[in-house]
């Protein structure tokens, strides 16, 4: 999903939401860090547009239900909408 948000032109009012906590900057301001865009945001959110598109299959292991995903469509998805409406996944919390 990096290589999405990597993709995308954020608005400024987006990235100002997406800045390390000041305590974790002063914490890890020694030594070559980069940052990755967080909070996170909400990937359930695709679903529906995943399974409507095919993008993902629903599988029963067990007790547990497994997700399955073309990677290369769900990042394609993924930038689709956060340059329709990058609020949507980073929008108020």
């Amino acid at each position: 999903m990096h290589l999405a948000e990597k993709r995308v032109r954020f608005p400024e009012r987006i990235l100002k939401k997406i800045t390390p906590p000041k305590w974790l900057l002063e914490k890890y301001s020694e030594g070559d860090w980069e940052w990755d865009f967080g909070p996170y945001p909400d990937f359930a959110k695709l679903t529906k547009p995943c399974l409507e598109r095919g993008i993902m299959k629903t599988v029963t292991v067990g007790e547990s239900t497994v997700r399955l995903v073309r990677l290369r469509d769900l990042i394609d998805l993924y930038v689709e909408y956060l340059e329709k409406d990058p609020d949507l996944f980073y929008g108020a919390s």
